[in-house]
């Protein structure tokens, strides 16, 4: 008995536990071997998985408590890729590699591996397949597309672009695909009706391709490890955590006067960042003075305060806070299925986080229209959001053309900071009835040792259900499904939040991170400059 075989029938059952003794969101549950070198498309399909080889060209069924081969049948072709159940036969797809070929596609008798009917495939490499009510999903590898497609006759029912550049692949859930992209190690959740990516997770291996739904739980057929994954993807959990990383952070305002004047009474405001699930801090905050005061605004936010008197022209001031500071990306798993009525939004959240205010201007006429336009009929607080959002990163282009202007004014022009992205989207949400608020970081550049003077804002809303969910139409503003999607829903862990407000504050104004307020004689300039440094921790 060879080690692949051996593999194969111990069934090798693993079980990754947390602290609560529950397995996590895309944790393996059971791993074993495939019964051939080059495994590629899997199914289930009348209680069995049911899988391919590309290089011994079979299809075998396996009982999936111990991987054993219950049936084994030869490929009706030579290159075989993807393969689906329809509840009564199987269909394989084949590629071609020649230039002046296509692609097949076969419908397969289940027991005697006679093929029923051959389809000429739309695309020359149908890479992963799936049955869905009647029709067929198709992963074009060449044009990274997802196609559905009519297997009587191979007419295209609805084409989308493929989460990203490496599709492999694909199984339906019942509501929605999962999609396998080995150039990213990722497994998506896709919306079947837009093509759109909601969230994803690790694949358990580096050459993700089949993927299998068994009404449960995840399968996943890895090319290069030769195995076979059952992944956990039904937990309770909102959110999935990544590493924790060190940093230490240093910020500094400086305030410089020029000119023949002074400044008589002057005010440095620190927004103070908060701990939670992604940013953790290792002690507390040093300052370089002692803060006048310890405030806290409106929206609840708290500043630390440095208040000043008789800064001559030509001096200046520094204040200075640092901390060492623990990250981690925060990755949510907003199914929209699981988000609750508008009914649930708390009623202090209603009152604070859906008012108007100048920079949003919700009852401008434009602004109406749009929201009547993009939502229309819509009523899950989820797709709303979604559209809302796709609308942003479709209409505005970055500039930091500065002034931070009014939602519909922004809207309207086309291009706009992140500020004005997160103002726009605030607005368009709370036009809609979903709280939203505005968010501001201080940012990693590039390497652990590093400097911010730029920084970041971006908004969040409220979904009864989940409660406040990080959305950054700036950064999601990119062409491809599984970037877009990094922008809804994803915390990197490159920031450290400062600052969490809904509008207008009387320590930050419209500002984050920090502000600087004075009072002056005449003749008299006053310069302020904010900057981050960022050291890593040994």
């Amino acid at each position: 008995m060879n080690r692949i075989h051996m593999s194969m029938m111990a069934g090798i059952l693993c079980i990754l536990l947390t602290p609560f003794g529950w397995a996590e969101f895309g944790a393996v549950l059971q791993e074993m071997g495939t019964p051939g070198p080059c495994p590629t498309g899997l199914v289930w399909g009348d209680g069995n998985l049911w899988l391919l080889d590309r290089h011994l060209q079979e299809v075998y069924a396996l009982d999936p408590a111990t991987g054993a081969v219950i049936r084994k049948l030869p490929t009706p072709g030579f290159f075989p890729t993807g393969i689906a159940w329809d509840g009564a036969a199987l269909w394989i797809s084949d590629i071609c590699t020649g230039d002046d070929c296509t692609g097949q596609i076969f419908q397969v008798d289940p027991q005697t591996g006679q093929v029923l009917r051959t389809l000429v495939s739309p695309v020359a490499w149908p890479m992963g397949l799936c049955w869905d009510d009647g029709a067929l999903w198709i992963l074009d590898d060449r044009r990274d597309k997802l196609i559905r497609v009519d297997p009587v006759d191979g007419t295209v029912l609805a084409e989308f672009t493929a989460p990203h550049l490496n599709p492999t692949g694909i199984t339906l859930d019942g509501e929605y695909l999962w999609l396998g992209d080995r150039g990213r190690d990722r497994i998506y959740l896709v919306h079947r009706e837009s093509g759109e990516v909601l969230y994803d997770l690790a694949a358990p291996g580096p050459y993700v391709w089949g993927l299998a739904w068994d009404g449960r739980d995840l399968w996943c057929a890895d090319y290069e490890h030769r195995k076979l994954y059952r992944l956990r993807t039904d937990d309770e959990t909102p959110y999935v955590l990544g590493e924790a990383h060190r940093h230490h952070l240093r910020v500094t305002t400086e305030v410089r006067t020029r000119g023949e004047g002074q400044v008589l009474e002057g005010l440095v405001s620190f927004a103070l960042p908060e701990e939670s699930p992604a940013q953790r801090f290792v002690g507390p905050l040093q300052y370089s003075l002692e803060p006048t005061e310890i405030a806290t605004d409106k929206w609840g936010q708290r500043v630390a305060n440095f208040r000043y008197r008789d800064l001559p022209a030509g001096e200046s001031r520094r204040y200075a806070w640092e901390a060492e500071v623990e990250l981690r990306d925060m990755r949510w798993k907003v199914h929209p299925d699981k988000v609750r009525s508008a009914e649930e939004i708390p009623e202090e959240i209603r009152q604070l986080y859906l008012a108007d205010s100048i920079k949003y201007d919700i009852h401008n006429p434009y602004l109406r229209t749009v929201v009547d336009k993009v939502v229309g009929g819509e009523q899950n607080l989820y797709w709303k959001a979604r559209k809302l959002y796709n609308f942003v990163i479709e209409t505005l282009e970055y500039q930091r053309t500065g002034g931070w202007e009014t939602a519909p004014i922004v809207l309207q022009r086309g291009d706009g900071s992140c500020s004005e992205y997160t103002f726009s989207y605030i607005a368009l949400c709370r036009a809609v009835g979903i709280p939203a608020r505005y968010v501001g970081a201080l940012v990693i550049r590039g390497d652990d040792a590093s400097l911010d003077w730029v920084f970041h804002r971006w908004g969040e809303i409220y979904l009864p259900g989940y409660g406040w969910i990080p959305v950054d139409a700036n950064h999601g503003d990119k062409p491809l499904p599984a970037d877009r999607a990094e922008g809804f829903g994803v915390l990197d862990g490159r920031f450290v939040i400062t600052t969490r407000c809904g509008g207008f504050s009387e320590y930050l104004e419209w500002s984050y991170n920090g502000f600087t307020q004075q009072k002056t004689t005449s003749r008299c300039r006053v310069a302020s400059d904010t900057l981050a440094e960022w050291s890593p921790v040994d």
